[in-house]
């Protein structure tokens, strides 16, 4: 059972060994076992993992059986003979000191989460900021359903749609595949509303209302543009996926002068990556604590400006673009995969962990890890049910 301390307003991890399994990827292949863990695991140096392997703390298990049975196990002086390579079907498997990144205690001082509907189907929670929803890069035990699991006595639930680590509110869960999937159907579909509260920069636009309830189009502001994902694994070539439709509507509730920071209800037609996040950057009214999309002025300018023309080029026979363009889209492209390469070292501290000799993350101020983005109401469009939120402490007047 996975230990956590509560301390600082931050929950933490108690390290522990932890076996990780991996397929092998495409693009190990015919690598060897040391090239492979120091060049996609940049955590740690060569000789680190050297010095793993002859520890038999690395194994590769090769058969044609993925599911355990037949597999040769190899392990030790083995793995640095020039002659092993990776193969298609290897396993490569590693015992870690697993050390995790602390996140937001919550609501609740004794670090529970909050359920605010359960049925026999679906669990309904209200997350909290400065979590994230599922196990990803640094997190595990520290993720919305590996707490939840604990917290339930070792309940499995399934996630039916997420929401960004620094976002809190409405997160839907079921307790099988099949009630996941039923409510993922619903909401892909659109037949699901989502309503959030957002406060952001600067004295937002008003509109015909103030009330937050039963919010139509007619009269408030619309964001009908394309957004993008990023990829900063992928050469500057091929780094922006394609653009997808994307439409929001904005109305603002109220405004503080003493601040500068307006209360903003959105209301997001579509689903994509933080969508609610850029396009009130793109409107100029960007979230007051966001650490990616905070800036008036667009971080990725540039990098739009190249997608859009090169969007328009497959409709219009190709269009030149500027290279200015280009070599300022290089730059930007440049300068967020460096930040998002030293991210992860960022997080660590001067501290080296007596077990295993890796550096510990650092703790931050629990006011790091909030968003004052906050999904407050989801409801089905056939109004078989709704649920809702409190409104968090940051939009409360």
């Amino acid at each position: 059972m996975t230990k956590y301390l509560i301390q600082g307003g931050l929950r933490k991890v108690v390290p522990e060994y932890d076996i990780i399994s991996t397929f092998v990827k495409d693009r190990w292949r015919d690598r060897s076992v040391l090239e492979v863990l120091s060049t996609e695991l940049k955590n740690r140096d060569e000789a680190y993992y050297h010095s793993q392997i002859l520890a038999e703390k690395i194994k590769v298990r090769r058969g044609k059986n993925r599911k355990g049975a037949n597999l040769v196990t190899y392990s030790g002086v083995s793995l640095l003979e020039p002659v092993f390579l990776l193969q298609n079907s290897d396993i490569l498997e590693r015992t870690i000191h697993r050390h995790e990144p602390p996140v937001h205690v919550g609501y609740n001082a004794d670090g529970r989460i909050d359920i605010i509907h359960e049925d026999d189907e679906i669990c309904v929670i209200n997350k909290p900021s400065g979590i994230p929803c599922h196990p990803t890069a640094n997190y595990y035990h520290n993720t919305i359903t590996e707490i939840l699991r604990a917290q339930s006595n070792g309940q499995m639930l399934y996630l039916c749609h997420r929401l960004d680590k620094l976002t809190s509110g409405i997160l839907i869960m079921a307790k099988s595949s099949e009630a996941a999937a039923k409510v993922t159907k619903m909401i892909k579909e659109r037949s699901v509303q989502k309503e959030y509260l957002a406060r952001v920069r600067g004295n937002f636009p008003n509109t015909s209302t103030n009330s937050h309830d039963n919010i139509q189009e007619g009269g408030d502001i619309v964001v009908d543009l394309p957004t993008y994902v990023l990829r900063t694994n992928r050469s500057f070539e091929n780094c922006m996926d394609e653009f997808k439709p994307a439409k929001t509507i904005f109305r603002r509730l109220s405004y503080r002068s003493d601040d500068d920071t307006s209360m903003v209800f959105c209301k997001p037609l579509t689903g994509r990556t933080h969508q609610i996040r850029l396009h009130l950057q793109m409107l100029g009214y960007p979230i007051v604590n966001d650490p990616v999309y905070g800036d008036r002025e667009r971080k990725c300018d540039n990098l739009y400006k190249w997608k859009t023309l090169l969007e328009k080029g497959k409709e219009n026979g190709h269009p030149l673009i500027d290279s200015s363009l280009i070599d300022a889209a290089r730059l930007e492209y440049e300068s967020i995969r460096g930040r998002k390469d030293v991210k992860r070292e960022l997080l660590m501290n001067n501290e080296v962990c007596q077990e295993c000799e890796g550096n510990l993350f650092y703790d931050p101020d629990p006011n790091e890890l909030v968003l004052w983005l906050h999904a407050l109401r989801y409801y089905a469009t056939d109004e078989s049910w709704r649920f809702e939120t409190e409104t968090p402490k940051w939009a409360k007047d």
